[in-house]
């Protein structure tokens, strides 16, 4: 199966810290109409994120990810790889 685009999470952050922010949209509403001036704290957000070692993934890994994580798992059946390279290399394969 394949994640969304991570631009959706962009989008997801910012409508979030739109709707967590505003004095006019409901909380509970599935859009704030200014979201979009929220994308610089989003994109902020996320990289922070991943200058603290961290990142953001889909629950469904991409095609990418899938593609990644059976290569470092051929090279570890040969016996070639580090403890944990098949998630490193699918996390490397995330959207961005």
């Amino acid at each position: 199966m394949t994640g969304p685009p991570m631009s959706d999470a962009v989008k997801v952050i910012a409508m979030a810290i739109c709707r967590a922010s505003c004095g006019t949209c409901p909380r509970d509403s599935s859009v704030c109409w200014d979201w979009e001036a929220q994308l610089p704290e989003a994109r902020y957000a996320l990289a922070t994120l991943e200058a603290e070692g961290m990142a953001i993934v889909p629950l469904e890994p991409t095609d990418a990810m899938l593609r990644a994580g059976d290569g470092a798992l051929c090279r570890a059946l040969e016996c070639t790889c580090q403890e944990g390279s098949i998630y490193r290399a699918m996390i490397r394969a995330r959207p961005r």
